[in-house]
């Protein structure tokens, strides 16, 4: 089989899986394919600031081939300015990339609440812009959710305002795995 992807991906509670857990999360199923090894950092409440915080113990220490960024929906919810929340992720990336490890950018699926999603709107046009003209990967979940939604009803997406159903972490994990599908694994 050869090596694995190693995959360390950090966020807030919608990378953990909240509320059902790791195991519904959109993560896991990226790592059920046998060819990725998947290490979910998730907590819960974390902003962009908290994530970079802890981006050495949780992500570096692992020395993944990938490390999947996923932030900004307790930042909207706690309406940190969007220099702040872009300042974070491009902290993080570049840690990554100064350490051989591949950054991947996802953006935030949509709040439901309208102030939050104003809010999450002008972070996700800095993570696109910053994305584009530095050259970083990223996983649109927003795209993804939109697609659905002009298919299907939102709220089948959601169990409250931010936070995936079953069926959102589904779409999320399928949208990811596209991207993650493509790569082939890296000699240690």
């Amino acid at each position: 089989m050869g090596a694995k992807i190693k995959i360390a991906a950090i966020g807030d509670s919608i990378t953990y899986g909240y509320p059902f857990g790791p195991a519904f999360s959109w993560l896991n199923s990226i790592g059920n394919h046998g060819r990725r090894a998947v290490a979910n950092r998730g907590v819960c409440g974390d902003t962009t600031s908290g994530m970079l915080k802890r981006f050495a113990a949780d992500v570096l220490a692992v020395k993944p081939h990938y490390t999947f960024i996923l932030g900004g929906t307790n930042d909207a919810c706690s309406k940190a300015a969007a220099s702040l929340v872009e300042n974070n992720i491009v902290k993080m990336t570049e840690l990554a990339v100064n350490e051989g490890i591949k950054p991947v950018i996802g953006i935030p699926v949509p709040s439901l609440s309208p102030v939050e999603e104003e809010i999450l709107h002008t972070y996700r046009l800095r993570m696109y812009e910053y994305a584009r003209t530095a050259g970083i990967c990223y996983v649109d979940f927003y795209a993804a959710f939109q697609a659905y939604a002009a298919r299907n009803a939102w709220q089948n997406l959601y169990v409250d305002e931010l936070h995936p159903s079953q069926t959102g972490y589904r779409l999320m994990g399928e949208t990811a795995s596209g991207f993650f599908g493509r790569l082939t694994p890296e000699v240690d």
